[in-house]
């Protein structure tokens, strides 16, 4: 495509704009990324051009490996306990409630829900969620791409901190997309087309340098006039891709899509910040303590196994032995001098080593991991309930409430809305029933994290009926304050219970009324039979005499 300097200047425009609010987080995320997570956060390096594809050491500052373990364990429980692939944690539900009972609107759904999950589990998807969870937990914000794939569906990519600028809107929804990143001359080649390719990038192409680095840039933004391009493109979303350090822009693709393909979510977000801060950062002064210790104590204890010796001058040029055991001979002219410790390391290691301990387990609290490791702790056959998660660590999880409300709305709503419209536009959905024509659907997430936040609330209506049970004994009236069937619903609901398990208000009120009436039935018919029985006695017994029958005639007596 032909080189544009006037977009090269509205394009530069906006990333100097971006870039200053960025770099007010950059010391942040730069002492997480020394500290925890030395492997990502590209890009806040020389903007990404030295750590690309190098395996540079880069754990000088890392003293002990709880903390990235620690980080690791909340990343995959996040995982496991939001985005599990070994178990549904979403279902699709008609916004309508009236429309869960019609028969033909639960097959769909069920059917649409079933189909959206196969699509997760053959993509790349939870690899994709597992790496954009490290990113959360360590630099506090993250984002993904779900973009049309022909083979899976959908094909999705996680981007690290440093390599990516975003742009929210007053809802914090994603609406701008700007990305710096290296890629090879045989990737550029092979996705753009060399007939899109810059002079430079085509003559090492044909030299055969496909594994040099070209350095890419990609924006993805609402279509408006932000940017003018003369593309006319009816769509909501444009995307540019260009190669960057071109005196003039090197366009390499000009497209749009749908919807915003990128997510971007945040852990605790302040106010309207694009970015956020991350529990990284709020362990890092515990972190740095540790290490501190950890190098002193390491220290230490070799000084105390092998510590600084002084000598006689006279041993100068002699051997010495240092094994355990060994003796060393020389003349000593004053009978004094021999080996001995320049000085006595007095360290208390049993302290040090306690107060190790301590910083290690307050950061893998810090980090969440005595929820997650309670989980992966049980015994192989015991399946742990949402009730349970929510009985022993309720504090954690109404801690853990917010975070988890954000990525459903950041996250997974519009992640699940991307793979809906993917799908439906590549005719991979079931036709929907004419019930649901011009009608909404909604998300419900049933994954286990979900419904334990869900019975934290529900904790106080079991402790409830429980406390009504037990009176009850004494004092049965009170269970007429008790509206059952409006509790059954609320702890099916918190239990994530199907709406087909539970049968409609209308079905329940018309099986009562049946129950009813062949209950009054059978009483009038019992009542019947007393009556003839009776009947039938009395008719058999002798009259006269002062018989019963002479007395309940009211005879007079003989």
């Amino acid at each position: 495509m032909k080189p544009n300097a006037e977009l090269k200047k509205q394009i530069d425009a906006r990333w100097s704009e971006l870039d200053k609010q960025f770099s007010t987080w950059e010391q942040h995320y730069m002492e997480v990324k020394q500290n925890v997570l030395p492997w990502n956060g590209r890009g806040l390096d020389h903007q990404g051009t030295y750590e690309y594809n190098r395996g540079d050491k880069k754990q000088q500052k890392i003293f002990d490996s709880v903390p990235s373990r620690a980080l690791g364990v909340l990343a995959s429980g996040m995982q496991s306990g939001l985005t599990s692939p070994a178990r549904p944690w979403f279902i699709i539900k008609p916004s309508n409630p009236d429309l869960n009972d019609v028969y033909t609107v639960k097959k769909y759904v069920d059917e649409v829900t079933r189909r959206m999950l196969t699509v997760f589990g053959k993509s790349n998807l939870y690899n994709s969620l597992h790496q954009l969870y490290i990113e959360l937990a360590g630099f506090g914000t993250a984002s993904m791409a779900v973009q049309q794939d022909f083979n899976d569906i959908i094909r999705c990519r996680t981007f690290t901190t440093g390599e990516f600028r975003l742009i929210l809107d007053h809802h914090g929804r994603v609406t701008g997309f700007y990305r710096k990143y290296n890629s090879t001359i045989g990737q550029v080649v092979e996705q753009f087309g060399k007939e899109n390719c810059s002079e430079a990038v085509v003559k090492a192409y044909d030299l055969g340098k496909l594994e040099d680095a070209v350095r890419i840039g990609h924006i993805i933004e609402k279509n408006d006039s932000r940017i003018k391009i003369k593309e006319i493109l009816n769509r909501p979303f444009r995307s540019i891709y260009y190669e960057i350090g071109k005196e003039n822009l090197g366009l390499l693709e000009i497209s749009g899509y749908e919807e915003m393909p990128v997510m971007g979510c945040r852990w605790n977000p302040v106010a309207n910040d694009t970015y956020s801060t991350s529990p990284s950062m709020d362990m890092l002064p515990d972190i740095k303590t540790l290490y501190k210790l950890v190098k002193k104590y390491l220290i230490a204890t070799d000084k105390v196994i092998d510590p600084p010796l002084k000598a006689s001058s006279s041993l100068r040029k002699s051997m010495i032995n240092l094994i355990p055991g060994g003796v060393t001979f020389y003349n000593d002219m004053n009978g004094s001098g021999g080996l001995e410790p320049l000085y006595n390391v007095n360290f208390d290691l049993n302290a040090a080593q306690a107060k190790i301990l301590d910083l290690r387990q307050s950061i893998s609290q810090g980090y969440y991991n005595d929820l997650f490791l309670m989980l992966a702790g049980l015994p192989p056959n015991h399946q742990m309930t949402a009730t349970e998660v929510a009985q022993r660590h309720e504090e954690k999880l109404m801690m853990l409430g917010t975070v988890i409300h954000r990525l459903h709305s950041e996250l997974l709503n519009p992640l699940i809305d991307r793979t809906y419209n993917i799908m439906y536009r590549m005719g991979a959905l079931p036709e929907a029933p004419v019930e649901l024509q011009g009608a909404d659907l909604k998300i419900e997430y049933i994954s286990i994290l979900a419904q334990a936040q869900k019975m934290v609330g529900i904790t106080g209506m079991e402790r409830f009926l429980g406390f009504a049970g037990n009176i009850s004994s004494v004092f049965p009236e009170v269970l007429d304050k008790i509206n059952p069937d409006e509790a059954l619903d609320e702890y099916a609901d918190a239990q994530g219970v199907a709406a087909s398990v539970l049968r409609p208000d209308e079905e329940v009120q018309a099986i009562r009324e049946q129950r009813r009436l062949q209950q009054e039935q059978q009483a009038n018919a019992e009542a019947a039979l007393a009556v003839a029985d009776g009947a039938k006695t009395l008719s058999e017994t002798p009259v006269g005499n002062n018989s019963a029958l002479d007395m309940l005639m009211n005879r007079p007596q003989q």
